[in-house]
């Protein structure tokens, strides 16, 4: 699942706490997305 952030800061955030991936553009720039492990509720 990729969720996106408000901010990039927030996604580094949700990334560390979660063990999350924060993900990067072409350009090698971290961007706003996190690449979370599917869950179920």
């Amino acid at each position: 699942m990729i969720v996106q952030m408000p901010t990039k800061t927030q996604a580094a955030h949700v990334a560390e706490i979660t063990g999350g991936t924060l993900l990067h553009n072409h350009q090698g720039k971290p961007t706003s997305k996190v690449a979370l492990d599917d869950f179920e509720a």
